[in-house]
């Protein structure tokens, strides 16, 4: 009898070919015997450097989607000063060629960006014609109202088709890593609601972060590439999906704040804690970060080759960059200033949690009183409150501070320059000829004011049903705290010392 290829069969699996019994068939049967090991030597290789090519393309795409977050982000939250003519969806900073020729005081170019007189910068008080106080109401009306309309889509985006897409979704990130199953918090539609919301949310000028969710949403890029390699028959694309969302989690990192190595720490430190990594995991982490970017670097987005998120506008070897060896009592003062404020921030925002779950649980609004909204679908409340929540936010910063009123990452970068230069000399934090810091009483208050209010805004914030993540308005508060330490050491300094001082408040403020 003629020896027929033996099928085994194993539990749970479709049957398989015992491919040695072909081997050992021989040409007497018409088959080369070299054929199946070519075969397997190829597929063992291809599999092999499958996961190489996955971190390599998971760091493209994280960068990739990341960069159009931001370009639409602030389009969105330039939108609600006014629009760019001439140049279609484009922010204030690129309608005008860059922050420096943005006079916020006008809001308006200095200059436009091509040579070309019909790219400028309009705002909404220009376009209708009204003056005087009705510009200042009008201008208020249409920040207010892109502000609520934003935040509006982006709660009822999330709510109606990825609920999995609200807050930062770290949390997600290390449950998975952990082991468990969380099938529905790293969807495509997760992905896309996640991006398209956190957009909006950003764009509507509320006290959060798109910096964590990036890291959700590189892992979403790398759980619908696992399915995509699933659907192609390679099997997990060569790795188990905690591994895969290790790498995924260190392209976010990078793509939020351009630093590759952070991104390696992130997956050491953070997911590390819950399941031992392997020495494979890091090095794909390593390059999925470094991939992300390079992709950064190539797009360019800023116009100024740079990488970095923030950075001081001193350049390296001059004095002022430099700091005493007595400052060090007043970076310790700093730090314990800003442990004090994160205690208090996570108090005050678990009360607030426990406060919008019972709420919830019985159909009104954690903040308002039951009888006046009460009986209301889950989703109508999660709308509602956001929107509530964008308008306090509103009241609190347009009136105030120029400082509150621009977005989170510009008044950073505005608190991280020094003077002179436009874009602090704007906010207020530097004299009037523009030359030195502003270190008054006045704008010693105002930086304190913005601090404070800024944390507020973050306690309520953080935990609506939108996207959001914390690690931009954390910056941003210890920022401003930080200036004003700076301007009040400065200020102290310099009236008991006879020899002219370098203390630079953003130095501080970087510190902060």
């Amino acid at each position: 009898m003629t020896n027929l290829p033996v099928e085994k069969t194993w539990s749970n699996e479709s049957p398989r070919t015992d491919y040695n019994v072909l081997q050992r068939q021989g040409s007497g049967d018409g088959l080369d015997p070299n054929m199946w090991s070519d075969s397997k030597g190829v597929s063992d290789v291809f599999r092999s450097l499958l996961p190489w090519f996955i971190a390599l393309l998971l760091g493209v795409l994280t960068a990739i989607t990341g960069s159009a977050i931001a370009l639409f982000s602030d389009f969105l939250g330039d939108t609600r000063f006014g629009f760019c003519y001439g140049i279609f969806l484009a922010d204030r900073n690129r309608c005008c060629g860059g922050s420096e020729n943005v006079d916020f005081l006008e809001e308006m170019c200095t200059k436009p960006a091509i040579g070309d007189d019909g790219v400028r910068w309009i705002p909404w008080a220009h376009l209708l014609g009204v003056g005087g106080s009705g510009s200042e109401f009008l201008s208020w009306f249409m920040y207010t109202f892109a502000s609520l309309m934003f935040t509006g889509l982006a709660a009822y985006l999330v709510y109606e088709y990825a609920p999995t897409a609200r807050g930062s979704g770290i949390p997600e990130v290390k449950a998975a890593v952990s082991g468990y199953d969380l099938p529905l918090s790293f969807t495509g539609s997760c992905l896309l609601i996640k991006s398209l919301g956190l957009s909006l949310a950003v764009g509507a000028g509320l006290s959060l972060g798109k910096e964590g969710p990036l890291i959700h949403i590189g892992v979403c890029i790398a759980s619908t590439l696992q399915r995509i390699c699933g659907a192609f028959g390679w099997r997990r694309a060569g790795m188990p999906f905690h591994e895969l969302a290790c790498v995924g989690a260190a392209a976010g990192v990078a793509t939020a704040f351009g630093a590759p190595l952070g991104g390696v720490l992130f997956a050491v430190e953070e997911l590390g804690s819950v399941r031992s990594l392997s020495q494979r995991t890091l090095l794909l982490s390593f390059l999925a970060a470094f991939s992300a970017s390079f992709t950064l670097k190539s797009l360019n987005l800023t116009g100024a080759n740079k990488l970095t998120l923030f950075a001081l506008s001193l350049p390296t070897n001059t004095a002022r960059k430099e700091w005493i060896s007595w400052e060090m009592f007043a970076f310790f003062l700093t730090g314990v200033l800003g442990g004090f404020g994160g205690a208090l921030f996570v108090t005050v925002n678990i009360w607030c949690t426990s406060r919008r779950r019972e709420a919830l649980k019985k159909g009104h609004l954690w903040f308002l009183p039951e009888s006046l909204v009460s009986g209301r679908q889950r989703g109508t409340l999660n709308v509602l409150e956001c929107i509530l929540l964008a308008l306090v936010t509103s009241l609190l910063s347009f009136p105030l501070l120029r400082l509150l009123r621009a977005m989170n990452t510009e008044g950073v970068h505005a608190l991280f320059e020094t003077c002179p230069n436009a874009r602090p000399h704007h906010f207020g934090l530097c004299d009037e000829e523009g030359n030195m810091s502003n270190t008054s009483f006045s704008a010693n208050v105002a930086l304190l004011t913005a601090s404070l209010i800024r944390l507020i805004q973050t306690t309520y914030t953080f935990g609506a049903a939108i996207p959001s993540g914390l690690f931009i308005p954390s910056l941003y508060v210890g920022a401003t705290l930080g200036r004003a330490i700076g301007n009040i050491i400065n200020t102290v300094a310099s009236s008991v010392s006879e020899f002219p001082l370098h203390i630079e408040p953003a130095v501080f403020a970087m510190v902060g």
